[in-house]
């Protein structure tokens, strides 16, 4: 058995790097990780994407309203995109930097006493990002120009948040449970039993 200089432990009881476990180059236990984004379960996301086409209508009757909008998007709090109307914009990115402001909007409310999350508005040289709450578990970014009238902005994209946050809630939430329904035969047979049972107590 070989050693090595300057080593006392030999050339046998090193694994050799190919064998390693690639586990074992990950950072300490105390070093904090990228943020993992969480997933929702695969069937409440595909309910709330069932919502696309009203979001969709939508979206249209918004820009109709407001004609400087350039783009719409619904996303879920967590990144999730519903639906999107945003020509020369990537949805998905557009989604998780909404997540990501959306975050850190939250926790600045929080610090500071502001209460819940309404909306956050972002200007630009080019024009104006704004986001609202929609519902428990979305909100709604538009993409407007510089020429759009802000009160108005603040006005339509408040009530389309209203109307996308019952549409994606109502699609999140699942059916009430329902009772099983009682056989008459069992109920004749139960009254039945009471009937006779208290004719025998009586007598």
């Amino acid at each position: 058995m070989r050693w090595r200089p300057f080593d006392r432990k030999p050339y046998d009881d090193r694994k050799p790097y190919v064998d390693r476990d690639p586990h074992d180059d990950r950072e300490p236990a105390g070093m904090p990780g990228p943020p993992r984004q969480r997933r929702r379960p695969h069937a409440e996301r595909r309910d709330l994407m069932a919502a696309e086409a009203p979001l969709l209508d939508e979206f249209r009757r918004l820009r109709a309203r407001v004609p400087q909008l350039t783009g719409a998007l619904a996303a879920g709090v967590d990144g999730l995109v519903l639906a999107h109307d945003t020509p020369g914009v990537e949805p998905d990115g557009l989604a998780a930097l909404t997540a990501a402001a959306l975050g850190v909007a939250m926790r600045t409310a929080d610090a500071t006493g502001r209460g819940d999350f309404r909306e956050l508005l972002l200007h630009g040289t080019d024009g104006y990002v704004a986001t609202y709450a929609a519902g428990r578990t979305a909100v709604l970014t538009l993409l407007a120009t510089d020429g759009v009238n802000v009160g108005r902005l603040h006005l339509e994209g408040r009530r389309a948040g209203a109307r996308i946050g019952e549409l994606v809630d109502a699609e999140a939430t699942p059916p009430p449970k329902r009772s099983p329904a009682k056989s008459p035969a069992k109920e004749a047979a139960r009254t039945r039993t009471a009937r006779t049972a208290r004719t025998t107590t009586e007598s």
